[in-house]
C-alpha cells in the first residue's frame, strides 16, 4: 500500500484553531470638556443599527496649550433609516451642521456636506457610551474655535489667484 493510501485510511488529526474575533477598540478618557481637532468626516450606512450616520473623528488634546493627542474619539450623528440619508431641520445633524457653518443654512438643502466639520478646532463635550464595555464618545461640540464664519486669527479663506472668490475650500488654504 502506498504512503498516501495509508494516510487516507487512518483517523485524521484536525487542528482546532480558535476563531479570530474582530471588534473596534475605542479610547476611553474621563468625561468632560476638551479641545479637539476634527480630522475626518463621512456618511455611511451602519448595518448594526440599520441607519445612516455621519461619523466625525476627533483628535483630543489634554488642554488648549498641549499638542499631545490623548485620544481619538468618534462623534456619530444619526441620518435616518430610509433608502438615503436624511436630516430634517429638527435633527441633531442639521443643528450641528448649522452651528458649524456659523448659523447659515446650506446653499442647497439637499446637500449639507459633512466636510463643514473637518479640519477645525473645537471645544467638545466627552461622555462615556452606554453598555457593558463603555468607551468615550463626543456628545456635542460646545464651541467651534476655527472656521470661515468666525472672526479673528482662525483658519480663514485666502484670496489667492487659484481661489479668487475667497470662499472656503477645505482641501486648500491650510
Amino acid at each position: 500500500m502506498s504512503q498516501f493510501a495509508q494516510r487516507k485510511a487512518g483517523p485524521q488529526l484536525v487542528r482546532s484553531e480558535e476563531p479570530v474575533i474582530g471588534f473596534s477598540q475605542y479610547d476611553r478618557i474621563a468625561p468632560g470638556q476638551y479641545p479637539a481637532f476634527s480630522r475626518a468626516a463621512s456618511i455611511s450606512y451602519d448595518k448594526g443599527f440599520q441607519r445612516w450616520v455621519c461619523s466625525v473623528w476627533w483628535n483630543v488634546f489634554r488642554d488648549a496649550s498641549s499638542v499631545d493627542v490623548i485620544a481619538r474619539l468618534p462623534w456619530w450623528l444619526n441620518l435616518g433609516s430610509g433608502q438615503k440619508p436624511y436630516a430634517g431641520r429638527r435633527s441633531n445633524f442639521y443643528q450641528a451642521w448649522m452651528r458649524a457653518n456659523g448659523g447659515c443654512p446650506p446653499s442647497r438643502h439637499d446637500r449639507p456636506s459633512p466636510q463643514v466639520f473637518v479640519r477645525r478646532m473645537a471645544l467638545i463635550v466627552v461622555r462615556d457610551s452606554r453598555g457593558v464595555d463603555p468607551y468615550s464618545v463626543v456628545e456635542m461640540v460646545k464651541e467651534w474655535l476655527t472656521g470661515e464664519s468666525l472672526p479673528g486669527p482662525s483658519i480663514q479663506p485666502s484670496t489667492h489667484p487659484s481661489n479668487p472668490s475667497g470662499k472656503w475650500n477645505g482641501d486648500r488654504n491650510l
